[in-house]
């Protein structure tokens, strides 16, 4: 696999004063008064779409979960000006616009963007009836986190948590119908995350990875041969992509999406060998989110390093690397996004992981949608790994329920971010200049690898 990496050439510009911005955006009918939401009886009651994992349908259900157990959801809000949120997204990154790279704080958002503060209000007090406990409010309330028993979650939601075991003997827990909630309040929401654990992301293997001690298999030491079939080294990639020294990264910060832990010595070992003037202990810094202690290094490990060590020998001027590491699940995902889009500490994000959209669910990609939508209001790029089997994704190691759909990757597909897709480079054996670069396709070689691709099933091309 070839890594996927945009270059770092993204300069954060300052803010302007908030009176100036509502002054821009109210002329260009941005509208930013709260929008009013339609009140439907006490006693109105709807079911939220989308709510119900697609892994249940071609599951088999196995037993209840236990009537104690914790568990933790997040309500994903609407925008109180949806539109017009979209459009400030779209703007804030076209030249000549009015309001190019007039980007917002997160407090500017939420005042400007964020849900209607009686929603808001609704959904606290709604979970609050039902026993549960509310943990956190994120822009303006457009992330609202709360937690209780399993119990508490089906009265409050009117389902039943189940068991399930998949075709290729996966298990997972999830509700067995869709939810419902007051019908004012599912009205304002875009998912309810948390009661099911059925998708997590993936990542490809990309070679012999460093195991963790207790693997019986010691880290790693020594620098590898630069010649061969080891691949590019830094440098190479540098000279080849004209980073000359100016381009180093100096002064930024990079999130990096985590699903899997690391080790830092491994990372150590690489920077001393292609990155010595940086030092990992004071340049990369883990963010827990969802975890009280951070992530074992395991399968994914060879990502997580991977990530971190092309973002250091790539630009070593770099102030942070900031590695988020949440649960692989849903939930862990989009608290994720929304903590990286709330400490809007990072104007680059890049994410090596992901699933295909029929994996995902709509309302999943939706709830990452938003905090997208934050992010590119606020000037934060974001770059996602566009997958590693073409449009072929859904079919690798599919379920039944996926049937022999051709699907593009999540959250690669959404128009709000950057795919980044893999490719083959050509140097110029005595200089290392660059030569020529294709595609990266291996289709045909017993496997569907290559650059990902392939039809969205939720959204339409972007502007």
């Amino acid at each position: 696999m070839q890594h996927r990496r945009a270059p770092l050439r993204y300069s954060k510009r300052p803010f302007i004063a908030i009176a100036g911005i509502v002054l821009v955006l109210g002329s260009l009918g941005y509208g930013l008064g709260q929008a009013l939401l339609t009140r439907a009886a006490p006693s109105a009651v709807a079911a939220l779409a989308q709510s119900v994992a697609p892994q249940v349908a071609a599951a088999t259900r196995t037993g209840r979960v236990g009537s104690a157990a914790p568990l933790t959801i997040t309500f994903s809000l609407r925008s109180r000006n949806q539109s017009g949120l979209e459009r400030f997204a779209r703007d804030v990154a076209t030249p000549h616009s009015s309001v190019y790279q007039s980007h917002l704080t997160p407090a500017q958002f939420a005042r400007i963007f964020g849900p209607d503060p009686a929603l808001v209000s609704q959904v606290e007090r709604f979970a609050q009836q039902n026993g549960l406990h509310v943990q956190n409010v994120q822009s303006g309330g457009l992330f609202i986190t709360a937690s209780g028993s399993a119990t508490q979650m089906e009265q409050a939601f009117g389902v039943q948590l189940g068991q399930y075991r998949d075709a290729s003997g996966a298990t997972f827990y999830a509700n067995d119908r869709p939810l419902h909630l007051p019908a004012s309040i599912a009205s304002g929401l875009v998912s309810v995350t948390g009661l099911e654990n059925a998708t997590s992301r993936h990542h490809d293997a990309v070679g012999p990875r460093s195991l963790p001690p207790t693997s019986g298999k010691k880290p790693a030491t020594t620098c590898p041969a630069t010649t061969g079939t080891f691949g590019l080294t830094p440098t190479q990639l540098q000279t080849a992509y004209g980073f000359g020294t100016t381009l180093t990264g100096t002064g930024q910060r990079v999130a990096l999406v985590e699903f899997d832990g690391y080790l830092a010595s491994d990372v150590s070992v690489y920077t001393g060998c292609f990155a010595q003037s940086v030092s990992v202990t004071n340049t990369v810094k883990p963010r827990l989110v969802d975890l009280t202690s951070p992530l074992a290094a395991g399968d994914g490990a060879v990502e997580t390093e991977l990530d971190i060590e092309v973002v250091l020998g790539m630009a070593p001027g770099v102030t942070n690397v900031d590695v988020y590491e949440a649960p692989n699940t849903n939930n862990g995902l989009v608290d994720m996004l929304a903590d990286i889009a709330n400490d809007d500490v990072d104007a680059t994000i890049s994410d090596s992981w992901g699933a295909c959209e029929a994996d995902t669910g709509f309302g999943v990609a939706a709830a990452e949608e938003m905090a997208f939508l934050q992010m590119a209001a606020q000037g934060q790029g974001v770059y996602v790994a566009s997958g590693d089997t073409g449009a072929y994704n859904c079919l690798v190691g599919a379920p039944t329920f996926h049937g022999r759909i051709l699907n593009a990757d999540d959250p690669a597909a959404d128009p709000y971010v950057t795919a980044v897709g893999g490719t083959t480079l050509t140097l110029n054996a005595t200089t290392a200049g660059y030569m020529g670069e294709t595609v990266w396709n291996n289709s045909g070689q017993n496997s569907n690898t290559g650059s990902g691709g392939g039809l969205s099933e939720f959204w339409a091309a972007p502007a």
